[in-house]
């Protein structure tokens, strides 16, 4: 592995590093891809990296009704998503 790239994670991983973590993966919104792009040295074995993916709900439309303003109908919300992380990276995917 890439000495530098083992130290970062390292301290990704200490109790002190939390905050340049969190700088680092949470803020702009890293995926795992965007991770180990960074980190090239890091070979997880498969399966935990299948891990760390949660699976997708299937979801077409949200209820956006209120039954205190239209209590015999439902209101329905569909919407493509498509947006550009901190990364600028596009992002596609569900409501």
């Amino acid at each position: 592995t890439d000495s530098d790239e083992k130290e970062r994670l390292e301290e990704f991983g200490d109790p002190q590093g939390v905050d340049e973590l969190a700088a680092y993966a949470t803020r702009p919104r890293r995926t795992c891809a965007e991770v180990l792009a960074d980190f090239r040295s890091a070979r997880p074995p498969l399966a935990r990296y299948l891990d760390l993916i949660p699976p997708l709900r299937q979801r077409y439309f949200s209820i956006s009704s209120s039954p205190l303003l239209h209590p015999t109908t439902a209101h329905l919300t569909v919407a493509v998503v498509r947006y550009k992380t901190l990364l600028h990276e596009p992002r596609l995917g569900v409501c």
